[in-house]
């Protein structure tokens, strides 16, 4: 997995991963701060411009987005979920 924040890019060898740019942030912010646990309001705070990811529901759905895209790149198991604490990767 390559990120470059600056082109708002993201390849798996070689292929580039449609990201919207919310799901970028969301990897970006994760992969930054490496084992550390970021509860669904510290990740709303961090990368949501507007009221889209207000709730909870939503946060959900933005991390399923990208899982299911590294998945599709042959990356599994690399956003954690620790229960009624929020998102890593370890």
């Amino acid at each position: 997995l390559h990120i470059d924040p600056r082109s708002q890019r993201a390849w798996v060898g070689g292929d580039e991963l449609p990201l919207t740019a919310r799901e970028l942030a969301l990897l970006v912010l994760l992969l930054r701060h490496r084992g550390r646990v970021f509860s669904r309001a510290q990740i709303q705070q961090r990368i949501s411009d507007s009221e889209n990811l207000a709730s909870d529901r939503g946060i959900e759905v933005l991390v399923h987005g990208v899982r299911r895209k590294l998945e599709q790149a042959g990356i599994t198991d690399l956003i954690h979920n620790r229960r009624g604490a929020g998102y890593l990767i370890p």
